[in-house]
């Protein structure tokens, strides 16, 4: 009878402390139907972040965005449902930002936040001897549901051109663009499942002037005809 007693005690205090313990776990319940990220240069290498998520809170009312990058700031939250601000909290080493809606149907909110460094402000060496700004950024899906679409979009800072786009590493995996301002773009977008990841890679700078375009231009002829003629002149010997 003794011992009846003592396991329906630890029963309930293990039941207490999980329901104790589910604020801290309920990002895993959240469902996203549509996560969408977009990056924008701003002063000093920083980046404005917009992130915009459709889907259905927790059961504590809550949706949840997942912080990828350390030096975030977070400046604003909208959307029809929203009641609260954005709240930073973490599980275990993983941070996500959480906002209280009003709703337990599908909706939508729509976060901005600062981003510090993301873009570099110095270029990087490549092994083709060139020297470019290289921009690398990793999504990675830490809810354990699948996110049904996500994107992102990179801006490319005003007056620079794509160089080279290394990830997604399929041609028709990548998301080139113009906006109507005549700024790059360089995305991705698809399902994410949990744990697994998404994201860009590539470098940019500054065009060619119509000068050097010229100058290139003439030297490739210049080889190719060299080369040509060098070819023919052996042929005939």
């Amino acid at each position: 009878m003794r011992k009846f007693k003592l396991l329906t005690v630890v029963s309930a205090l293990v039941l207490s402390l999980g329901l104790m313990m589910t604020p801290v776990k309920a990002a895993t319940y959240v469902e996203i139907a549509d996560y969408k990220e977009v990056f924008k240069p701003a002063a000093e290498g920083a980046a404005n972040l917009t992130v915009t998520v459709k889907g259905t809170a927790d059961e504590g009312g809550y949706l949840y965005l997942i912080k990828t990058l350390e030096d975030t700031t977070p400046v604003s939250v909208e959307g029809d449902a929203v009641v609260g601000e954005l709240e930073e909290v973490k599980t275990g080493k993983v941070a996500f930002y959480r906002v209280k809606v009003s709703t337990a149907e599908e909706t939508e909110v729509k976060a901005k936040f600062t981003v510090a460094g993301f873009y570099p402000t110095t270029t990087t060496n490549e092994d083709n001897g060139g020297s470019n700004y290289a921009v690398s950024y990793t999504f990675t899906n830490h809810l354990q549901s699948q996110i049904g679409k996500y994107s992102v979009t990179v801006h490319v800072p005003e007056g620079m051109e794509t160089v080279k786009v290394t990830t997604p590493a399929k041609y028709d995996k990548q998301k080139l663009g113009l906006t109507e301002d005549g700024i790059r773009t360089v995305g991705a977008s698809g399902k994410v499942a949990p744990a697994a990841t998404s994201g860009v890679a590539f470098t940019y700078n500054a065009p060619l002037s119509g000068t050097m375009n010229i100058v290139i231009w003439a030297l490739a002829v210049g080889i190719g005809g060299f080369v040509f003629f060098d070819r023919l002149r052996k042929a005939k010997a």
